[in-house]
């Protein structure tokens, strides 16, 4: 059943602490794996190519609401743990899907401070693969 992300959250853990974000929107990233071209002189017709061994772990991105209350992680700093929760599409679900791993945060993005307009940061990452991604489907 499809359904909407009103309801997702992420949530960064580094050094014992939790920080959950008001969450505009978030990005998870792709995780893929490279595609190794083999093909060689006595190749005719298409080229031909086997997998790589490893995957890519998944950039992501979120923007969030700045509030000037809640600081915003510092890039390069501490191993964080990275949580998205997806909005339970089951109300009677006892938890909702997750996509957890562990990671860094690449960039933060200031907001523009601008009259009538809405702080908005953005907070990137990337996936480190010493722990997940690991996508857990709702119950």
């Amino acid at each position: 059943m499809a359904d909407t992300g009103n309801g997702a959250t992420l949530t960064l853990s580094a050094d014992g602490g939790s920080t959950t974000y008001t969450i505009v929107s978030i990005t998870p990233g792709d995780q893929s794996i490279e595609a190794l071209e083999v093909s060689h002189l006595g190749t005719t017709g298409d080229k031909e190519y086997i997998r790589s061994d490893l995957k890519e772990t998944p950039e992501g991105s979120a923007e969030v609401l700045f509030d000037t209350n809640v600081a915003l992680p510092t890039p390069g700093s501490a191993t964080q743990t990275i949580t998205i929760t997806f909005p339970k599409e089951v109300a009677t679900a006892t938890a909702a899907a997750t996509l957890a791993g562990s990671g860094f945060i690449t960039s933060v993005s200031y907001p523009e401070l601008v009259s009538d307009t809405v702080m908005r940061a953005t907070i990137s990452w990337k996936m480190d693969g010493y722990t997940g991604p690991t996508f857990t489907a709702e119950p």
